[in-house]
């Protein structure tokens, strides 16, 4: 996209209004903590408006005791404050050639913040999983109807699902994020699904599901998956996030002077397979010191 035809909204690149996906302008990434007025927004469908005061989470499916809990009985539960990275599945697409469908993000539909509350684990053993339990599904209560043939025709609601043993171990249900109560464009989120280290997150979550068959929802077989052969093919799930760098300064496009020292800043993530990402000093064919992640 042309600078000349950047859109900008509260400081991030509007990639579509409706529905709405804000980008953050990667070169602004200096810590490694993004603020929330900086964070990217990903929606599918309209925003839904949602009254805290008659908002309920639904546990239910392959349990022995179903319940629901309202947001004053979540925040009392016990909780947990943890930085986690969410990146959007489609992050850098807009480099792509040739170009594929989907919202267009250069490169700031990624950033961390520090994430408060009830992990979903807590849940699950107040509901006590069966034994051929195999996956949680989770909906939210954005839905909308979808411009796609592969869809399934009538109103889609926004779900995915994640392995058991994940759930059990590494899945937060947030309600704050960077120490405030969760918002966005001044409607309730009530509570946020976290995953560390995957492309998966459930905003305005209203079900959990514990389910002993495979979930073959619309995002979960369709669109955020892909094919791979496995000794038979297989369609897998977009989950975990792979292993990337991206460079914030110098941005995109813009010239430095020749033969001069640059400092660069960015940032380097990974999945859960890996404990951390370094940057290694090496050196070219002409004995020069250079940096490569």
């Amino acid at each position: 996209m042309p600078e000349s035809d950047i859109k900008l909204r509260d400081g991030r690149i509007v990639r579509s209004e409706e529905p709405l996906n804000l980008e953050m302008p990667f070169e602004t990434a200096e810590s490694f903590i993004t603020p929330t007025e900086s964070f990217y927004v990903r929606t599918h469908f309209p925003i839904p408006k949602i009254d805290r005061d008659a908002w309920w989470l639904h546990v239910e499916g392959e349990v022995e005791k179903p319940f629901a809990i309202n947001y004053e009985e979540l925040v009392e539960l016990e909780s947990v404050t943890i930085p986690v990275t969410l990146e959007c599945a489609g992050n850098n697409r807009n480099f792509l050639e040739p170009k594929v469908k989907g919202v267009q993000w250069g490169l700031g539909a990624v950033g961390t913040a520090e994430w408060t509350g009830v992990p979903l684990s807590v849940l699950l053993d107040r509901t006590v999983v069966r034994s051929n339990a195999r996956e949680v599904i989770l909906a939210g209560a954005d839905h909308g109807m979808l411009d796609d043939p592969k869809s399934p025709p009538g109103e889609l609601t926004f779900s995915r699902s994640v392995p058991l043993e994940k759930a059990k171990r590494d899945v937060l249900l947030a309600y704050r994020m960077n120490g405030e109560d969760l918002r966005q464009n001044m409607d309730f989120q009530c509570a946020r699904l976290c995953q560390a280290g995957t492309m998966a997150s459930i905003k305005w979550l209203q079900r959990i599901i514990v389910s002993s068959e495979p979930f073959t929802g619309y995002y979960q077989t369709l669109d955020y998956a892909y094919w791979k052969r496995r000794g038979t093919l297989a369609n897998l799930s977009l989950s975990e996030m792979q292993i990337k760098a991206e460079i914030a300064r110098p941005a995109q496009g813009e010239a430095v002077p020749t033969n001069s020292n640059v400092r660069v800043r960015g940032a380097a993530w990974t999945g859960v397979t890996r404990s951390r990402v370094e940057v290694i000093p090496m050196e070219d064919q002409l004995g020069k010191r250079r940096l490569t992640w």
